[in-house]
């Protein structure tokens, strides 16, 4: 990443302490900015006042779903640009995390460096996520 490109923004939404500080230390050691949520209301209130690049849901946390966020946000993420990959330990969750919008559904365990790789890929895509 060029120094004086402002870094790229990823939030991470996963009600996993561990995993939400692996995807996260992860991306900021490939030179991302990350914002880190554990529950729907604060993956919101970072959507509301914060620009991202990329988001990360897991789509089962405690008592909640973030199938309820991409309902709600995957459009207006999408017109912003913001690419959205579900990640989930279950598969059968897919075709409806695709069909609410997300870009990719990756299964847990997902390996670092493949994640890394695919939102390199995704950001240097001149068509843009809202496509």
């Amino acid at each position: 990443m060029n120094a004086t490109q402002p870094k790229r923004r990823i939030l991470v939404l996963e009600d996993d302490e561990d995993l939400r500080f692996i995807y996260a230390r992860t991306m900021r050691r490939a030179g991302f900015e990350v914002r880190e949520a554990a529950t729907l209301a604060d993956a919101n209130r970072f959507i509301d006042n914060e620009h991202f690049d990329v988001v990360f849901f897991d789509i089962r946390l405690e008592g909640e779903r973030s199938t309820d966020i991409l309902r709600a946000r995957a459009q207006e993420l999408r017109k912003k640009g913001t690419y959205i990959i579900v990640i989930s330990a279950e598969s059968q969750y897919a075709d409806l995390a695709e069909e609410l919008g997300a870009h990719f559904f990756l299964v847990k365990p997902v390996e670092l460096s493949s994640l890394v790789t695919l939102v390199e890929r995704l950001l240097s895509d001149p068509e843009g996520a809202n496509s």
